[in-house]
């Protein structure tokens, strides 16, 4: 995802962004992207696990531990691909990016 974002990464150094700014930029597109999709797959999983079978504060916890998991797992290996991007940040003037 990150190769093909370059473009979008590069435009925000042009209108001088940091480095730190672009990452926290993204950071949270991903932390949207990803909880939301991870919340709703918890929540889909316990109606189904409520339906099918009961429901009990073990099952819950498990799941809670898995929806952390998956988000630290997403968050981290942004943050690893974002660091090889060679994001260098906001030394760029606008008016010299013709």
């Amino acid at each position: 995802m990150w190769e093909q974002r370059g473009a979008e990464i590069k435009l925000f150094q042009t209108i001088g962004w940091d480095k730190q700014f672009v990452r926290h930029y993204f950071l949270k597109e991903i932390l949207i992207w990803a909880g939301g999709s991870a919340v709703l797959g918890m929540l889909v999983s316990m109606g189904t696990m409520l339906l099918l079978f009961d429901l009990t504060l073990t099952i819950v916890l498990l799941q809670s531990a898995g929806l952390v998991l998956i988000i630290s797992i997403a968050i981290t290996f942004s943050l690893y691909t974002l660091s090889k991007m060679n994001v260098k940040g906001g030394t760029i003037d606008a008016h010299g990016a013709s």
